[in-house]
C-alpha cells in the first residue's frame, strides 16, 4: 500500500492540472472538480485526461470519463461525503442544476429529496428534530 501511494504521489508530480472547457456556465470550483473526476476515474479504473469537456445531458452538467456521461455534481458529491449508498442523492440545495459549487450540495436520503422537490416542502430542518427511524432523516457527516 505504501508503494502505491508513493507511485501515485510521484505520478500526481508529472500531472498537469486538469483544463475544462466550460459549454453550458456550470459553476464549480476547478480543484475540487479535478480531484473529483482523478478519484473518479481511479475507482472506475480509467485513464485520467488532462482536457475535459463540461456539456449538458438530460439538463445536468457533464463530463464524459471511460465514455460515459458523469453528472459533475455526483462525483462532486462522492469526493465530499464518500460513496453515494443506496437510496441516497447529491442534491442542489438552490435547485440549480449548473451551481455544482460544494456549498450547494448536499447528501440527502432519496425520500426527502423527493418530498423537497415534489411537494415543495423543506423537510429538511423538520427531519433533523424527529425520531432517526423516519425514512427521510438527513444523513449527517457524524453518522
Amino acid at each position: 500500500a505504501a508503494v502505491l501511494h508513493d507511485l501515485r504521489s510521484a505520478l500526481e508530480i508529472w500531472r498537469v492540472n486538469m483544463k475544462f472547457i466550460n459549454e453550458c456556465g456550470c459553476k464549480f470550483e476547478h480543484e475540487i472538480l479535478e480531484n473529483a473526476i482523478d478519484l473518479e476515474c481511479q475507482n472506475r479504473n480509467k485513464y485520467c485526461y488532462d482536457e475535459y469537456k463540461i456539456y449538458l445531458h438530460n439538463d445536468y452538467p457533464c463530463v464524459c470519463i471511460g465514455h460515459e456521461h458523469v453528472r459533475i455534481h455526483v462525483i462532486i458529491g462522492k469526493l465530499l461525503y464518500g460513496n453515494i449508498r443506496k437510496g441516497y442523492v447529491i442534491h442542489h440545495k438552490d435547485f440549480d442544476k449548473l451551481n455544482a459549487l460544494p456549498d450547494n450540495l448536499e447528501y440527502l436520503s432519496a425520500c426527502a429529496h423527493n418530498k423537497i422537490h415534489h411537494t415543495g416542502i423543506d423537510y429538511r430542518s423538520e427531519a433533523k428534530t424527529r425520531s432517526q427511524k423516519r425514512k427521510y432523516w438527513i444523513c449527517s457527516l457524524a453518522e
